[in-house]
């Protein structure tokens, strides 16, 4: 069997909760590693599991909404604190940190793993990317850009 690779996004579209879903949109569009890596996007933590496998490699990107900057890319390898204080989810939708837990225990959390987001605070149903978080998105994508290469060449 093959080694997965692949680059997932999380996200709805209420605001910056977009971010995951227009990544993986602009890494579709705009990457020569098509051929490599496949391009996933999912509305929820939960339906992450599905793209989980353990001899994989995977890069999550999601909204992150913590303490910094609106606009500050992140870069969280798990496990980390970071991750588990991210917008939990509720008792009926689990949130990234708890899906990866999940994925652990099921034996399917990935090899190499590694977290991207920007932080976020507009979670506005409808509205797309604020301001600050778009302008982010090159950064953020040079950076996803970069580890898949490095993960490439492990």
């Amino acid at each position: 069997m093959s080694r997965a690779w692949r680059v997932i996004g999380i996200g709805t579209a209420h605001g910056d909760d977009e971010l995951g879903l227009i990544t993986i949109k602009r890494l579709r569009s705009e990457s020569e590693d098509r051929g490599t890596w496949e391009f996933h996007a999912v509305d929820s933590a939960q339906r992450l599991l599905d793209l989980l496998e353990a001899d994989a490699s995977v890069i999550l990107v999601d909204a992150i909404a913590q303490e910094a900057e609106p606009g500050t890319v992140h870069r969280i390898t798990w496990p980390n604190t970071l991750l588990k204080s991210l917008r939990p989810g509720s008792t009926h939708v689990m949130g990234v940190a708890q899906a990866l837990e999940l994925a652990e225990v099921l034996g399917i959390l990935p090899t190499e793993l590694v977290i991207f987001g920007i932080e976020s605070g507009d979670f506005h149903e409808g509205g797309g990317l604020s301001q600050k978080v778009s302008d982010s998105v090159p950064a953020l994508l040079g950076q996803i850009r970069l580890e898949m290469r490095t993960l490439q060449e492990m």
